[in-house]
């Protein structure tokens, strides 16, 4: 299964603790270097998978969620170099993006949940220019596309989890390991994959194929099964990337 580090704390947004304060990207994409797979959602299926095998785990809550996989080996990232910066003309997800934000459930006194937003303070500055929060509390403009990055991902991750308990449902999910052997060193083997049985997929009754069609999710297969030739892409990169750290 692959491997992604530790989440860093976040904490509440809150209007006054953070007001005045900006979103520094010294550190670049550096907090995700030690992931090898990071979650996707199916409308980035088509986008990711021109660059990444796109491929399915169980998570700890049972459900089945698509992750892009970015490295063979555990916390690697081949995207992410030194600088923290995202391999050139390479999809960036919105996983990655939406980074130090995220979304999280609360449930409050009667039981109604809710979507509270949090950050992961270590990447908010007051040097870092413009502010999120003026200092009378008000979000500003710079905030914007933030929040719409947010809930576009939240609604979006939505409907994967959906999508995910369907394709359980109907049986097409079949566990997988991805095997990758280089010309040097040791050979490297992710565990705990799930890929969707095109055969399976071929024996849907009609009518399940015809709303998958009128949804769009039919594409979204097709590209997850397209996807997994970049198993091989990976490798090349891999030992690209470890013969220029030789030479």
């Amino acid at each position: 299964m692959p491997h992604s580090a530790a989440a860093s704390r976040a904490v509440p947004f809150d209007a006054k603790r953070h007001a005045g304060l900006g979103l520094s990207t010294a550190q670049g994409h550096r907090w995700c270097a030690r992931r090898n797979a990071v979650p996707l959602s199916t409308s980035e299926f088509l986008r990711a998978a021109l660059h990444y095998p796109i491929v399915y785990v169980r998570d700890a809550d049972d459900r089945y969620v698509p992750m892009a996989v970015l490295g063979l080996r555990d916390s690697e990232n081949l995207f992410v170099d030194d600088k923290g910066a995202w391999a050139p003309e390479h999809y960036v997800p919105a996983y990655v993006r939406r980074h130090p934000f995220s979304l999280a459930d609360v449930n409050g006194a009667e039981a109604a949940s809710r979507r509270l937003i949090c950050v992961d303070e270590t990447r908010l500055s007051a040097e870092a220019r413009p502010a999120l929060i003026d200092g009378d509390g008000r979000t500003t403009a710079a905030w914007e596309p933030i929040r719409q990055l947010l809930e576009a991902f939240d609604q979006d991750w939505q409907q994967t989890l959906d999508l995910g308990r369907r394709l359980h449902e109907l049986g097409l999910l079949v566990p997988f390991d991805a095997l990758a052997v280089p010309r040097h060193g040791d050979r490297t083997q992710l565990q705990g994959l799930y890929r969707i049985e095109e055969a399976r997929l071929a024996t849907l009754a009609a009518d399940a194929l015809r709303t998958l069609l009128g949804t769009g999710e039919l594409r979204a297969f097709y590209a997850h099964l397209l996807s997994l030739e970049n198993f091989g892409r990976l490798l090349d990169r891999m030992q690209m990337l470890e013969s220029r750290h030789e030479h």
